[in-house]
């Protein structure tokens, strides 16, 4: 089944990538054309001629005819016969690109519960009691399970959305650090509270982490930790390559 692709329109999250033809082949079809265009020039004066110096030149007129037609068609079945062995070429990337395409689907779509998952511990509000420490360690993980799946594909994708799937992978690992600084300022805290023989404190949390600034994995501002700014970034760059994804798959698929 062949990848069909569509004309390139900026700004649209619906964007199927689009195939340059190679050069070649822009100049072949030009060649065949103007030399078509000459042929057919050069045997319509010669036709002229013919008939202005003999009424009887029939003989000359159905040759000139006949060279005209046969360059035409020779040209043309050289054109087609170019195109031909050109899409043959293409034939195993464009499949490699729909199986890629297929492939990112699937990561995607099973992985929104991952997505879910981690949405669901923001926005913290200090009030109420952390989220278990281990809860947002397994978020953690998966988020950076899906970015390496992610990346595994961006080599065998489409350009376009290649783009697009990294560009969602560095969402990833920075919803990564957000959900790592989380845990890190949990952790630090309860260790701290056992230590001082003291209950664990969002305001101890939050000291600890003010204070691990020499990771560069927590070095997002204590408020932004708490609303989940990065994951929240993430939410909408996913939409959009999943639309992508979904939009290049319907244009693959058989027309009826």
């Amino acid at each position: 089944m062949a990848l069909v692709l569509s004309r390139d329109r900026k700004n649209d999250a619906t964007q199927v990538p689009r195939l340059r033809a190679p050069r070649a082949a822009a100049i072949l079809a030009s060649l065949a054309i103007l030399g078509a265009l000459i042929a057919l020039g050069l045997g319509t004066v010669a036709l002229h001629r013919a008939l202005r110096k003999s009424p009887d030149s029939w003989a000359a007129a159905i040759e000139a005819i006949a060279t005209v037609a046969l360059v035409l068609i020779t040209g043309w079945y050289a054109y087609l016969t170019f195109r031909l062995v050109q899409a043959q070429n293409l034939a195993p990337r464009l499949a490699g690109w729909e199986a890629a395409l297929r492939e990112l689907s699937r990561v995607l779509a099973r992985s929104n519960g991952v997505l879910w998952t981690a949405e669901s511990f923001f926005p913290i509000k200090t009030s109420e009691r952390p989220p278990m420490l281990l809860d947002v360690l397994a978020s953690r993980d998966a988020i950076r399970e899906v970015r390496d799946q992610m990346l595994e594909l961006v080599g065998v994708l489409p350009r376009d959305i290649a783009g697009r799937a990294l560009g969602l992978a560095a969402y990833l690992v920075d919803a990564e650090a957000e959900l790592h600084a989380l845990a890190g300022a949990l952790l630090d805290e309860s260790q701290t509270g056992l230590s001082e023989n003291r209950t664990w404190t969002w305001e101890g949390a939050k000291t600890a982490h003010e204070g691990a600034q020499n990771d560069p994995q927590r070095t997002e501002a204590w408020s932004d930790v708490l609303a989940g700014r990065r994951l929240s970034a993430v939410r909408k760059r996913w939409d959009e390559v999943a639309a992508t994804v979904d939009g290049a798959l319907m244009a693959a698929a058989p027309q009826s």
